[in-house]
């Protein structure tokens, strides 16, 4: 993650940061077409997102297991023949 200092960001970013309900909205940061040029969310958003790519990264992990299992049992042969 990249940091910037408080300090040297606008006075309008950071009372939409203060806001009470974090989660509930992005900060979007606009070119002058109207283009996102990059979104700021409050670090309670963060802690979520990164909680969601930690369990999905552990479903992954486990699916994988699951494959990897099913490869190495002996394959299983049917008496009969078609």
């Amino acid at each position: 993650m990249r940091e910037i200092n408080s300090t040297l960001v606008g006075t309008d970013l950071l009372a939409m940061l203060a806001e009470e309900e974090p989660l509930e909205e992005d900060i979007g940061i606009l070119d002058s077409d109207g283009k996102v040029l990059g979104v700021v969310i409050s670090p309670e958003a963060y802690r979520f997102f990164l909680k969601k790519l930690e369990e999905e990264e552990e479903e992954d992990r486990l699916d994988d297991e699951s494959v990897n299992e099913f490869h190495r049992r002996p394959p299983v042969f049917s008496s009969s023949r078609l």
